[in-house]
């Protein structure tokens, strides 16, 4: 396998959020911290927070095997996307009964620069081996995570990409990534 293709493999792929087996990775692997994508991964585009991933966080919450989380997102885009992500990061808090902060990357700290994932392990006050990065994007999320030396999870996006990434490529770059890696 190529140098890039090991670089973007995710450690774990699942379809959705609530096939993440939390109680495995807390048991087998130390994990208790979550990084989470926002856009397609905990929140549907246009829909708000995905009901099925909160219900799945909220009991491995209740549990214990997810302790501290944040929402990682690149919003190059704005202020006012800034405090969308804030809001829903702020709404998943509540839903899921844990403080969730968000952390906004601008275009100079986007994922997959591993800034914004040290900035998440700081905020969690965990160590690299006890996080693990939930994500939809093999470019951004899963290799950024893999850079930072966590635990990767890669999910199926729960919507349609958005005309940017479509324009840009990067639908038809984690396409070829995912297909290579018979994901």
């Amino acid at each position: 396998m190529s140098r890039f293709l090991e670089k973007v493999r995710p450690d774990l792929y699942v379809s959705h959020v609530s096939g993440i087996p939390f109680q495995r990775l807390y048991h087998v692997h130390g994990i208790s911290g979550y990084i989470f994508d926002l856009d397609n991964t905990i929140r549907h585009k246009k829909h708000g927070l995905d009901p099925k991933a909160v219900s799945a966080l909220r009991e491995a919450v209740i549990k214990g095997y997810v302790r501290h989380a944040v929402v990682l997102s690149n919003t190059i885009q704005g202020e006012e996307r800034v405090l969308k992500a804030k809001r829903m990061a702020g709404m998943f808090s509540s839903e899921i009964g844990i403080n969730v902060e968000a952390i906004c990357l601008g275009y100079s700290q986007r994922k997959p620069k591993i800034d914004g994932f040290n900035l998440a392990l700081k905020h969690l006050q965990l160590k690299d081996s006890e996080v693990a990065m939930v994500g939809d994007q093999i470019l951004s999320d899963i290799k950024g995570g893999n850079k930072a030396g966590l635990f990767t999870v890669l999910v199926d996006a729960l919507g349609p990409y958005s005309w940017m990434s479509v324009i840009s490529g990067r639908t038809f770059r984690n396409q070829w990534a995912r297909w290579r890696l018979d994901l």
